[in-house]
């Protein structure tokens, strides 16, 4: 069986994806994929947007609404776009208003 060039896209994105899980990444930016990689990936649902730029690996038979990936990701991500967004010039406390 001939395996065809879409196929092979997701197989060298999915390679990459599980590199970064390996690496301990939840969050994935996505200058840390090529272009066609981000793209194939979500489009085949192992992907899902957070913010425009920011993805979190999900599975392709998860049903809508299932948060469980969320809350596996959500620290990482605060965190990442915060320090990004903010650099470290930011503080937030449980205490704030």
């Amino acid at each position: 069986m001939k395996t065809s060039p879409a196929q092979k896209h997701l197989a060298d994105a999915l390679t990459v994806l599980k590199r970064l899980q390996d690496n301990g990444k939840s969050v994935i930016k996505s200058t840390e994929l090529k272009r066609n990689q981000l793209s194939s990936l979500v489009k085949n649902g192992f992907l899902k947007q957070i913010l425009k730029g920011w993805y979190m690996p999900s599975r392709p038979d998860e049903q809508e609404g299932d948060s469980t990936n969320w809350h596996a990701a959500m620290r990482e991500f605060i965190t990442g776009y915060c320090s990004e967004r903010f650099s470290d010039d930011g503080h937030v406390s449980p205490d704030c208003p």
